[in-house]
């Protein structure tokens, strides 16, 4: 990456900071979700789930949300107040049962649906609802430019044509996933329900995002029109393998059990999505997008102590880079497609410099090892 690469990198991510930072109610979403109901003449009840770290910035005081058409021409732009009444809280350790979980120091969500009504009579071609927000979080390691993208969470109401126009949306059951430990194994039920009785088809996919710096702001309005496109996965991570090479991520398509095992620390963004079929024809598809932070399980230990022990700078690099860990470690580092291009066993130096003149530029990942588990770590050259 070359002098002009990295000044035109800052410059957009300032951008980003302050379309992210400034806008009066911008924080991290953590997971989040858009469905519908049915409720005759025409209208429609459109949720918003939204869930957000409970120490974050609060909840926006209002969402919008915008009505295409199948010619993607704007037909409403929808707003919805937040009702703080109605703001629920939880506790990770109330619900998962992994046993790193009492560790965890962020153990509190709170979660709030935005509602409304909205009258959309029948027509070709039906009507894509769609509400985007900024911004992902910086600290996810398996998403290219996390920082730069906010999700997209849309849904479809089927057309005239179809017959099936009088039809409500899936929805997921119970509270996302949103916690595992390093090398064990969690399972958990990611489960929906559709009012209509029809027949549900599980599966991972990519979470959809927006371009925050192409937007121009943290909550589009109206929203960016379809097609919708996934965010980029940096390499090695795929939509079935979210949590990168090694681990496992298994999600069945029929009783909605997960499955995962991660072998790095980190927090990861990841989708689930279930397809919505009457009587064999596909009516619609909803999303989960959400991230997974992944701590370690050694008991009396802080399960995020070797992470936040890792110092590494600059990142992006030219040439030499710093790392400073308190503790004693090894090093890998890897290029985007898994190659190893550097090995250091068991170092026990707190500080000390990694020559990357050698190196192309592009992509690395630092995994970081030592007794109280992996960390990985992105650096850009």
């Amino acid at each position: 990456m070359n002098y002009i690469q990295q000044f035109m990198k800052q410059i957009f991510a300032f951008i980003l900071f302050a379309i992210c930072s400034f806008s009066s109610s911008a924080s991290h979403i953590s997971a989040g979700e858009m469905y519908y109901d049915y409720l005759g003449n025409n209208d429609y009840e459109v949720h918003i789930l939204v869930y957000r770290d409970c120490g974050g910035v609060s909840l926006d005081e209002v969402v919008s949300f915008t009505v295409f058409d199948q010619a993607n021409n704007v037909l409403q732009e929808v707003s919805i107040a937040l009702d703080t009444s109605n703001i629920q809280q939880f506790d990770y350790t109330n619900i998962y049962s992994s046993p790193c979980i009492s560790q965890f120091s962020g153990s509190c969500l709170e979660y709030y649906t935005y509602s409304t009504v909205i009258n959309l009579p029948p027509i070709i071609g039906g009507y894509v609802l769609s509400y985007q927000r900024c911004c992902l979080s910086s600290q996810i390691i398996n998403i290219t430019d996390s920082d730069y993208y906010g999700y997209t969470f849309y849904c479809r109401i089927p057309g005239l044509e179809t017959g099936q126009f009088e039809n409500s949306s899936p929805r997921f059951q119970g509270h996302p996933l949103f916690v595992a430990c390093l090398n064990d194994i969690d399972s958990f039920i990611h489960s929906a329900t559709d009012p209509d009785g029809d027949s549900l088809v599980y599966s991972l996919l990519t979470p959809y995002g927006v371009n925050m710096g192409v937007t121009g702001n943290a909550d589009p309005s109206p929203e960016a029109p379809p097609p919708y496109f996934p965010l980029n996965y940096e390499t090695s991570f795929t939509a079935q393998a979210p949590l990168g090479p090694g681990s496992i991520s298994i999600y069945n398509s029929v009783t909605a059990e997960m499955v995962v095992k991660p072998v790095f620390v980190g927090m990861f963004a990841m989708g689930i999505k279930v397809d919505e079929y009457k009587s064999d024809t596909l009516m619609n598809t909803i999303f989960r997008n959400l991230n997974l932070q992944v701590t370690l399980s050694d008991l009396g230990i802080q399960e995020d102590q070797l992470s936040q022990e890792i110092s590494i700078y600059p990142n992006p690099a030219i040439n030499d880079i710093e790392i400073k860990c308190k503790l004693d470690h090894g090093l890998t580092i890897l290029t985007a497609d898994g190659k190893v291009v550097l090995r250091r066993n068991g170092t026990k130096e707190k500080s000390y410099i990694v020559n990357l003149s050698s190196f192309e530029s592009g992509l690395y990942y630092f995994q970081f090892e030592s007794a109280l588990g992996k960390v990985l770590r992105k650096v850009v050259k």
